[in-house]
């Protein structure tokens, strides 16, 4: 999946979603049903900055 982030950060595998409030630079990518990837772009750079990468609903 990080390869698929590295090379079409906004669209590809895992349903990528610019997250809501995050200025168009914060997505987020589903792992699994309850796992997901949050992650920045930075169109000026070409890296991308994992941000978070636990689950999604906090299982108990």
């Amino acid at each position: 999946m990080l390869e698929d982030i590295q090379e079409h950060p906004r669209f590809g595998i895992g349903h990528p979603e610019p997250l809501v409030g995050g200025h168009g630079i914060i997505y987020s990518r589903h792992i699994t049903a309850n796992d997901r990837i949050i992650y920045d772009i930075y169109d000026e750079e070409i890296h991308v900055l994992i941000i978070e990468l636990e689950g999604h609903y906090k299982d108990k």
